[in-house]
């Protein structure tokens, strides 16, 4: 990337995608990878209308569509970048439970991309609370934290 800031949420998923490109490639070493990533965290954490738009439309609630998770697990990234389709079969203002055909490891710290079906994007940092195999699928619990109440 070449700017100096990140000011906007499509700022931040344009560097998140160059990171994972630059990842596959071998250009950055996996230390890296977690050290950007955590630096992310904690952006987000630090200016939370970065990552989220608001949360309003519960028309969200039990759509299928797109997501893309990153997890690290003790600083080392275990799962990235890939988007993977998954249902939302509960959402609240503690958490989503998501199937989806890959596992992910208990306790990880995670980045859940969720693009919704009119465009818009959010971005939350949770971690797996549960993971469970159901009928040739996994059933993820991820517990959101420092998120707003916006429901």
């Amino acid at each position: 990337m070449s700017q100096d800031k990140i000011s906007t949420p499509e700022e931040l998923y344009d560097a998140m995608d160059a990171l994972t490109v630059r990842t596959k490639q071998g250009g950055l070493g996996q230390a890296w990878v977690g050290l950007l990533f955590e630096t992310i965290d904690r952006m987000l954490r630090m200016e939370p209308s970065l990552g989220n738009r608001g949360l309003k439309d519960k028309d969200r609630v039990n759509q299928r569509g797109n997501y893309r998770v990153t997890a690290k697990s003790h600083g080392n990234l275990v799962y990235s970048g890939k988007k993977m389709a998954v249902e939302i079969q509960d959402m609240s203002a503690q958490g989503f439970g998501v199937h989806s055909r890959s596992s992910l490891p208990l306790q990880a710290n995670c980045m859940l991309e969720v693009v919704s079906g009119y465009g818009g994007k959010d971005l939350y940092s949770c971690f797996v609370q549960n993971c469970r195999h159901d009928e040739g699928r996994y059933r993820v619990g991820l517990k959101i934290f420092d998120m707003q109440p916006y429901f």
